[in-house]
């Protein structure tokens, strides 16, 4: 199967998704539209927002033209995905998925292009019924990894920290951890 993968770029995503998808046999084509799911796109950054939606629609239609493209799957919400190009990337008429991993938090951050999508996809059950009310359908789909293999690294690493957070970068969480520093 050929699959576009929409992610944040330097993610968990690409190990624990895209790659998983690569070793089992699938192409895969990915399309970075930021560093992080959450990265802010104001008013000021609209063209930027615009230019990118546009790169991803092109991108689309390039691996259509090539008989290319099977499956659109994303991780993305639609502060940076405009209704209008989701909706153009519907009419491609090749499956799209979205996937939701924070569904106690994020789930209202899909409401405006959930319609577009075939199948969200939620990795907690908490909010589905929410989610479901503007999408054609909703699947609980947990989320699981590629844990490394054992020569993957040493258990013998000497630890650079005594703490370890796995998270997605929020101010209120950055403030927490600087007061457990101190």
């Amino acid at each position: 199967m050929n699959i576009l993968i929409v992610i944040e770029k330097n993610s968990w995503m690409n190990t624990h998704l895209a790659n998983t998808l690569e070793s089992m046999g699938h192409a895969v084509t990915r399309f970075y539209y930021s560093d992080s799911v959450n990265e802010f796109y104001g008013l000021k950054r609209r063209k930027e927002r615009i230019k990118k939606n546009i790169d991803l629609l092109n991108t689309a239609k390039a691996l259509q033209h090539r008989h290319t493209l099977d499956l659109i799957f994303c991780y993305i919400y639609d502060d940076f995905l405009f209704r209008k190009y989701a909706k153009a990337l519907s009419n491609l008429n090749i499956p799209m998925v979205n996937y939701n991993v924070d569904m106690a938090f994020h789930w209202y951050r899909q409401i405006r292009i959930a319609k577009y999508f075939d199948i969200m996809l939620c990795a907690q059950k908490e909010n589905m019924r929410n989610l479901a009310r503007y999408a054609k359908k909703v699947f609980y789909f947990p989320m699981a990894a590629c844990p490394p293999q054992p020569n993957d690294f040493s258990t013998q690493q000497k630890k650079e920290y005594e703490l370890t957070f796995t998270g997605t970068e929020f101010p209120y969480r950055r403030r927490i951890l600087s007061e457990v520093i101190k």
